[in-house]
């Protein structure tokens, strides 16, 4: 995945915008140089068994990075790195004081790209790879994580407990059903993962996943994206991830879906309280979502944003505490209130004399209101 690069600098100097003269930007660094550099990166922030949260942040994400962050200092987690691919969006989180390396793109023509088989959705994935593949094979133990989650209790914690300390992979569960980790679907099965319809498969995410350095890891991500790379535009990566587990001989397994749920199932399926995590999730990953927008509402809808959406970096709103246990809160000049039911007032009764209390109070404040689950 270095040749999308190579073909760049060619055309650069082809058209005499590059040359070796007085002004010339300075050659980009060797493979080699920037593993090295990247691994000092790593290691200086890693934990003490050389555990690393790594997320990728270009600056369309930027107010996403913020929610991200504030959890991990809610944490006093320190063991993290962000890695962005342009100089402007490098700037911005170093001048926040955050630990951030450059792994230059200059080839990148947007902030960073959502839409599948465009050509910044791959130079973003390839740069991905390309770290992720560096820091597995320097030994660094890499807790990957989306920006759209949101760290609830300290992951490591959980990662260094049996059984999840015999794996040398545990990734979020992909799957609609939380409870039997299967996804059913005859689309999926056939036509994107190549397996007969009767075939089960535990379907994982390639966003959240813990991943141990060694070189039989990293090699798996190689081979994925390998992969990829025989097809650009129709080869998803995340099936081509799959498709190489289901033949691996790793020891890997899905994370428990009850502590790390995705985003169909905590926002759209949620577990029923017998399933549920004793002292809750130990993240939430707002996947399944479309959207910055619709990620951003959810999140504060979870009571787990803590981002200010007027200007990334700045201390959060303070919440404004009411009657029946409502709040009310704005950012970026949306102005909204959320209500709890009172604890014990569980009949439809109390619920429906809550949300008329919310109703009034959003009225006379002027409020959108957020409703609570029923």
């Amino acid at each position: 995945f270095e040749a999308a690069a190579d073909a760049d600098a060619g055309d650069a100097a082809a058209d005499g915008t590059a040359d070796a003269g007085a002004g010339a930007p300075p050659p980009p660094p060797s493979a080699a140089d920037e593993a090295a550099s990247l691994l000092r990166a790593a290691r200086a922030r890693a934990d003490g068994r050389g555990r690393l949260v790594v997320t990728f942040v270009t600056a369309a994400y930027d107010v996403l990075c913020d929610n991200f962050v504030r959890h991990l200092a809610a944490l006093d987690l320190r063991a993290y790195l962000l890695v962005t691919f342009d100089r402007a969006q490098h700037d911005r989180l170093e001048r926040r004081g955050e630990p951030v390396y450059l792994r230059l793109l200059p080839q990148l023509k947007s902030g960073g790209s959502d839409q599948f088989a465009s050509r910044d959705f791959f130079l973003i994935n390839s740069a991905r790879y390309a770290v992720l593949i560096a820091l597995l094979r320097g030994g660094v133990h890499v807790l990957n994580m989306d920006l759209d989650a949101a760290l609830l209790r300290d992951p490591f914690a959980v990662l260094a407990a049996p059984p999840h300390d015999q794996y040398e992979l545990l990734l979020q569960s992909d799957a609609r059903d939380a409870l039997s980790l299967t996804e059913s679907s005859p689309y999926l099965l056939r036509e994107r993962l190549k397996l007969p319809n009767a075939s089960s498969v535990t379907y994982v995410n390639g966003g959240v996943f813990f991943a141990r350095g060694t070189p039989a890891v990293a090699r798996l991500f190689e081979d994925a994206w390998s992969l990829v790379s025989q097809d650009l535009g129709t080869l998803n990566e995340q099936d081509c991830l799959n498709r190489l587990l289901i033949a691996s001989q790793l020891r890997w397994a899905p994370l428990p879906p009850a502590l790390f749920p995705n985003g169909y199932v905590y926002f759209r399926r949620p577990l029923p309280p017998s399933a549920q995590a004793h002292g809750g999730p130990v993240l939430i990953h707002a996947n399944w979502i479309n959207g910055i927008v619709a990620k951003r509402y959810l999140l504060r809808e979870a009571r787990v944003w803590l981002a200010d959406e007027g200007r990334a970096g700045a201390a959060p709103p303070a919440a404004v505490s009411g009657p029946n246990g409502s709040t009310s809160g704005g950012g970026d000049g949306g102005r909204y209130l959320a209500y709890v039911v009172p604890a014990g007032g569980r009949s439809l009764v109390e619920q429906m004399a809550a949300l008329r209390g919310a109703l009034a109070l959003s009225r006379i404040a002027n409020r959108s209101l957020i409703l609570s689950p029923f």
